[in-house]
């Protein structure tokens, strides 16, 4: 009788489904996402994790982690190819500046022109951007040559948008940031010189996740398709 009880007690606990994404993924993609993503949240707990895309391929493989979002080039496509993990491109992070309206209107020139007006705000204008030692983005970022040095360095894009929305910085963003549309006192420009810092994120799981959990391929498929309703078309559709 206690057998059976105690399967009982824990076929009534509720499933934990741990996910592991960047902290800009997380507030950008992740959260907006989890609104629609199904009636399967009111009976799981589930747990958001911070981390880097190494970091959660390593928690995907020993089984810490159920679900992650990470940029698509950490993969080692020997574990896909061994079929440990399994992948599905989401989207492309790209990037812009952003600055508050009133700070470029100082610009002699007319702000359509994005050269002249990036050489003013390099100028005239302190910069702000996510900063990291081991980052791919900051490493990306300083391939791009901008000569213009970061005069805020943040530990989220988060941090970063509220030096722009609030304080006199202009910013680099991934589009994400205004994912329902840029403020209309908030100017974007000079995506086409960040392109090379551009990353693909995609959504990546174990192989042995629909075994490990129960309901796990019902909270994957509702998950996945309320990302991509955040998210957009995928890379290449």
């Amino acid at each position: 009788q206690k057998l059976e009880d105690f399967k009982h007690q824990t076929e009534r606990k509720p499933n934990s489904f741990s996910i592991g994404a960047g902290d800009s993924l997380m507030f950008y993609l992740l959260i907006p996402a989890l609104r629609d993503a199904g009636g399967w949240r009111k009976k799981v707990e589930l747990h958001l994790h911070n981390l880097r895309s190494r970091e959660i391929v390593a928690g995907l493989l020993d089984g810490s982690l159920d679900i992650g979002l990470v940029r698509s080039s950490a993969i080692d496509k020997g574990l896909l190819r061994k079929k440990r993990l399994r992948i599905e491109k989401l989207c492309r992070l790209d990037y812009a500046f952003f600055a508050r309206r009133e700070l470029v209107a100082g610009c002699p020139t007319p702000i359509a022109d994005e050269g002249a007006l990036i050489d003013w705000c390099v100028q005239h204008l302190a910069l702000a951007t996510f900063w990291g030692e081991m980052s791919t983005f900051t490493a990306a970022l300083g391939k791009t040559r901008l000569g213009w040095p970061a005069q805020l360095r943040c530990q989220s894009f988060p941090q970063v948008r509220e030096a722009v929305t609030a304080g006199d910085y202009c910013g680099i963003l991934p589009l994400l940031a205004f994912r329902g549309g840029i403020p209309e006192g908030i100017h974007g420009f000079g995506g086409k010189l960040l392109k090379g810092a551009s990353r693909e994120i995609s959504l990546v799981w174990s192989s042995s996740l629909t075994a490990r959990r129960a309901g796990g391929d019902k909270a994957l498929n509702e998950l996945r398709a309320a990302l991509k309703g955040v998210c957009g078309p995928s890379p290449g559709s």
